[in-house]
């Protein structure tokens, strides 16, 4: 009777295993899922980030060339890779005389309810109706 118990596992012993395995898989998954997350909100920051200092500067190009009207806001809306963006550009009296604030805001819009997910604001500093006849290269 002895040989025969040395043969195998006990069913405690294979529960207990496998209870074991299935807490080291479900570590192993929330780690991995929760990398994914913060690589996709990285991912999200950069694209925000990028999208919005093209904004600054060709908003800033745009008025020195006299092409962009100086409004107080304006909106606007494109589409990235599938997704639907919206930027905010307003434009401020600043403390200082004869320099205006302007805020760029870029928000991600939810295709089914038109709301909106702020990403990136950024906030830069413009002379008041800054424009200039040409641009030397």
């Amino acid at each position: 009777m002895n040989a025969s118990r040395t043969q195998g596992f006990t069913l405690l012993e294979m529960l207990i295993s496998i209870a074991i395995v299935a807490m080291i898989a479900i570590t192993v998954y929330q780690v991995n899922s929760n990398a994914i997350r913060q690589q996709q909100r990285l991912e999200d920051f950069t694209l925000g980030h990028m999208i919005l200092m093209n904004s600054v500067e060709q908003y800033q190009l745009d008025v020195k060339l006299g092409e962009q009207e100086i409004r107080p806001e304006e909106r606007i809306r494109f589409v990235h890779e599938d997704e639907e963006f919206e930027i905010k550009i307003t434009r401020t009296t600043g403390e200082i005389e004869g320099i205006d604030q302007v805020n760029f805001v870029l928000s991600r819009i939810d295709p089914n309810n038109d709301s909106r997910q702020q990403m990136e604001e950024i906030t830069t500093y413009m002379r008041k109706g800054q424009r200039v006849d040409s641009v030397s290269l």
